[in-house]
């Protein structure tokens, strides 16, 4: 019995993770739509060809990437909204410091 006990309280932390996780992530979505908090950020769309597209409507200057994301650099206030008027999936930030660059075959 005490098994089974355990197996249901590690199911219940797992959901409050994943919720925790889900709430994070929903947070940083809307903080990056509403405040472009960064000038570089990941473009995550369906294919190369969307996300190139969303980066062709936008005010934004491609530094790299490859596949179906990219990393631009936003010229103007509403660059985010733009991202994703123009097809993008997924916004994200990005320092300098990291993802400094994202190629094909690993």
């Amino acid at each position: 019995m005490s098994m089974i006990i355990r197996f249901a309280s590690v199911i219940r932390y797992l959901r409050y993770a994943l919720v925790a996780l889900a709430l994070w992530f929903a947070g940083l979505l809307s903080f990056t739509y509403f405040f472009a908090p960064t000038a570089s950020v990941l473009v995550i769309g369906a294919s190369e060809a969307a996300v190139l597209r969303a980066i062709v409507r936008s005010d934004v200057a491609l530094l790299d990437g490859a596949g179906a994301a990219f990393r631009v650099a936003g010229s103007s206030r509403d660059f985010v909204r733009q991202l994703y008027a123009g097809g993008a999936w997924l916004v994200l930030p990005v320092s300098n410091g990291g993802c400094r660059s994202i190629r094909r075959g690993g």
